[in-house]
């Protein structure tokens, strides 16, 4: 229920955003039959009038890099600042887990895994400057709600029965709790570069990139109840015994530096305001580092995980102006992150268990987010 409302205050919110800014852009773009007999005629009185350039004074016409079928682009080569305010529909996950070792047969792999959703809806500003030939930009977002839906999900192998290693009945134990935030950050510094106006003889502007992207989920696990109790004994959903207090905290961040490419392009519509689209994709190796503490134990235990790794990302936009100065948008982003490395478990503030053995923290994150631009 709290996902249907806030995904209908989202829809409302860009409807509402939409109809004002049509209102305020009618007069500046739309052109009425009256305006337009009149300049017909006006038109066909100066017709021996010599043609004169689209491009207006102070404006760069970017025809060293023009190839065939690209038109002569004109453009304001004054620095321009910009700042939008977005609201990001999340929907993903992210997960740690880890083997173990056995004298008998060596590592095995996995013994333990906690997928955490991270379905909720994220909100925050873009800063940024962008002239003719480059841009640079600053982003931050964080959680509107506490709540998360999906919750967390505990998986357990049982150890005695290791092969064959994909066989289900090693399940020995799964568990699902509720999770709310305890914080959330999404940080991202890019600076883009135009090198050309054209690609493969098309109208395309191709911009290479560079940024750093920074992510924080901290969260907390409440409320759990055994969905398979162990020794694999399946249980009902209504819980063969429950947990309504705190269990687990995690504190999950991921470091990426990253390069990649955006694909440019600006549709111009008759009488119509243009749509500009945009297409990235950037690759970068990541850090990530991690906490889980289990709150419930006799023993005060910590899982510390230390990892890197790569990650994976796409992009598509596409924005409409709404007068000379609002714009309206829409982008979707797709987001893989995988790290391996190490784990250390800590008992009592005493190191108990140190290995590699199957440590794989990952995520994957599908954003859909609408915004509001305004430059000045």
């Amino acid at each position: 229920m709290k996902t249907f409302v806030r995904q209908a205050l989202l829809l409302l919110a860009v409807i509402v955003v939409c109809q004002t800014g049509i209102a305020l852009a009618g007069d500046y773009y739309w052109v009425s039959s009256e305006k337009t007999d009149a300049a017909s005629a006006a038109g066909d009185q100066k017709a021996a009038a010599p043609a004169q350039s689209p491009c207006s004074e102070g404006s760069v016409c970017c025809s060293d890099n023009a190839c065939d079928g690209c038109a002569c682009s004109s453009c304001d080569c004054c620095r321009t600042w910009y700042v939008d305010y977005r609201i990001q529909e999340k929907i993903g996950y992210t997960s740690f887990e880890f083997g173990g070792y056995s004298p008998d047969i060596g590592p095995f792999t996995p013994l333990s895994k906690l997928d955490y959703s991270l379905n909720s809806t994220w909100t925050g500003l873009r800063l940024g400057m962008e002239t003719c030939t480059w841009d640079i930009h600053l982003e931050w977002l964080m959680p509107m709600v506490q709540h998360i839906d999906g919750g967390m999900y505990d998986y357990d192998w049982n150890t005695k029965y290791i092969q064959p290693q994909n066989d289900p009945s090693r399940l020995d134990s799964l568990s699902h709790a509720a999770t709310r935030w305890n914080d959330g950050q999404q940080v991202n510094l890019e600076a883009d570069y135009k090198y050309s106006d054209c690609i493969w003889g098309m109208p395309i502007e191709f911009w290479p990139l560079a940024g750093f992207r920074f992510q924080r989920f901290d969260m907390t696990a409440y409320g759990g109840y055994q969905i398979v109790s162990r020794n694999n004994v399946w249980g009902p959903p209504d819980r063969p015994f429950d947990n309504q207090g705190d269990g687990l905290t995690i504190n999950q961040q991921y470091y990426t530096g990253y390069i990649g490419f955006q694909l440019r392009r600006c549709i111009e519509r008759e009488c119509k305001p243009p749509v500009n689209l945009m297409f990235q994709f950037d690759w970068g190796g990541t850090g990530a580092y991690m906490v889980d503490h289990h709150l419930q134990r006799e023993t005060d235990m910590y899982s510390l995980m230390s990892t890197g790794g790569d990650t994976v990302h796409l992009a598509l936009s596409g924005d409409v102006p709404l007068n000379c100065h609002l714009s309206l948008g829409l982008r979707a982003d797709y987001e893989r992150i995988r790290t391996t490395g190490t784990m250390t478990q800590v008992q009592d503030g005493e190191v108990t268990y140190t290995g590699n053995y199957g440590v794989l923290v990952k995520s994957e994150q599908t954003d859909i987010t609408a915004y509001l631009l305004y430059t000045f």
